[in-house]
């Protein structure tokens, strides 16, 4: 079989990356070789995604796909009855691995961020093999960039990102702080997201911008991560 325009030849399969629970349950993930990337371990990301859940960040329940009330560009509601299902920011996407199972689980749409072209590639073919390409949105793009000029589905009279992730290599000393300056400021956060940031354990977590709240803190493994919480005032 040839190989996907854009994706690299030498791409894994890992065992642990796959797709852990909901629609797409199961699906292997494709990732470059060697440590090109990083993606969040599966026993973190079901610890994660769990603790998602028991908090609410994901809706009710999954979304239907492109209809009558739920707009392709991104505009419809995305969800049914009850809770709405959450739009999702994946920031330094790599594989796509959180916000693929944030789709699985009930998210709307989620943006996955990721500058590499290469590894922009391999996110939307792990898109496609979850069958999920429909509402994931792979931008190839610096972070920094993106949320200075968001999509044009992204810029509405009111914001409608409920959750977002930032996961960028352990080693960019001050990356994460300043992506979440940026994420603060960009007003894509609705009053009651949860955000979501990763670093390596025995690091300090940046400190919560004005606006939000520090809410959690975890360790599972090397990683560990806080969660925020945006107040209802935007930020």
């Amino acid at each position: 079989m040839p190989a996907l325009r854009g994706v690299p030849r030498a791409v894994t399969t890992p065992p642990g990356l796959r797709i852990i629970a909901g629609s797409a349950r199961g699906t292997r993930l494709a990732a470059p070789p060697g440590d090109a990337v990083r993606p969040t371990g599966a026993r973190a990301r079901e610890a994660l995604f769990s603790v998602l859940t028991s908090r609410g960040a994901l809706g009710a329940a999954p979304p239907p796909l492109v209809g009558a009330n739920d707009a392709a560009d991104g505009t419809g509601t995305g969800a049914g009855a009850g809770a709405p299902a959450p739009w999702v920011l994946d920031l330094f996407a790599g594989t796509g691995a959180l916000g693929l199972e944030a789709l699985s689980r009930g998210a709307a749409r989620a943006w996955l961020v990721e500058q590499r072209p290469e590894v922009a590639a391999l996110a939307r073919e792990n898109a496609r093999r979850a069958r999920l390409a429909e509402r994931a949105h792979v931008v190839q793009a610096a972070v920094a960039a993106f949320l200075r000029s968001p999509p044009d589905a992204l810029r509405g009279p009111a914001p409608r990102v409920g959750l977002a992730f930032l996961d960028p290599p352990y080693d960019a000393a001050g990356v994460l702080s300043a992506a979440l300056a940026d994420l603060a400021g960009s007003g894509l956060l609705a009053p009651g997201a949860t955000v979501v940031a990763e670093r390596r354990h025995g690091t300090d977590p940046p400190a919560a911008p004005a606006g939000w709240e520090t809410d959690d803190e975890r360790r599972w493994g090397e990683a560990a991560v806080t969660f925020y919480n945006v107040l209802g005032v935007r930020a």
